[in-house]
């Protein structure tokens, strides 16, 4: 699961950057990857466009999933998007996220769970009060292609250690990845043994990365 924070007043802007790169009003990236190398160019070129839109920026989760039914799946779902939203709305100030849109599913069950999620970070006082979520479509918000961009680039990293499409969001120092499960950062210099080169939340700062703002990883991109 990943997420890509945009600076609320840059919004609009990034929306038609995201749809130039595009050339139109449909993105999916793996269908991308599939086509010609010039529709691979075109990934690099929207990771590129993210990379210096986003603020701190993208954050990328992981976990091993136990089992494949469709109830490991929702536990997996809900595991990483409570440790991703605590983690994306843990800053303060007028920047802090406040806002949160998810690719919606079309298991509307899973959507379901997603707002139990956070309902249960709201109650519990995990997360402010006022974090706003939602579900969107990525045929309606060009924004929720950052993310589905990021994740398949860092997914293809981990899987066939194939760091090209990640490259440019890894050289700016863009890309924060942590473990679901006990929210330590993971190693993505080293994808294939990222589990064994974990360390803890650091102390410098209010995010894991000990940066000055808020620590981010697809699910979608987040808003103030």
């Amino acid at each position: 699961m990943a997420a890509v924070i945009f600076s609320y007043a840059r919004l609009d802007a990034v929306r038609e950057r995201l749809v130039d790169v595009a050339g139109g009003s449909y993105w999916h990236t793996s269908q991308k990857f599939r086509g010609s190398d010039f529709d691979r160019g075109d990934i690099i070129e929207m990771i590129e466009t993210v990379t210096e839109e986003s603020v701190w920026n993208v954050i990328a989760v992981k976990l091993p999933l136990a089992g494949n039914s469709r109830r490991d799946l929702a536990r997996a779902r809900a595991l990483c998007l409570d440790r991703l939203v605590r983690n994306l709305t843990s800053g303060t100030g007028d920047e802090a996220v406040r806002g949160i849109v998810a690719d919606n599913n079309k298991d509307q069950k899973l959507n379901g769970l997603d707002e139990q999620v956070l309902d249960k970070l709201r109650s519990s006082g995990a997360i402010h009060s006022d974090v706003a979520f939602s579900h969107s479509r990525m045929g309606d918000e060009p924004l929720l292609w950052s993310a589905d961009t990021v994740s398949w680039a860092v997914q293809r990293n981990i899987l066939r250690d194939d760091m090209r499409f990640i490259e440019p969001t890894l050289r700016e120092g863009k890309l924060t990845m942590i473990d679901a499960v006990d929210g330590k950062l993971l190693n993505m210099k080293h994808p294939l043994g990222a589990c064994a080169k974990t360390r803890g939340p650091s102390t410098q700062g209010p995010g894991l990365s000990g940066n000055p703002g808020p620590d981010v990883a697809s699910l979608s991109w987040y808003q103030r």
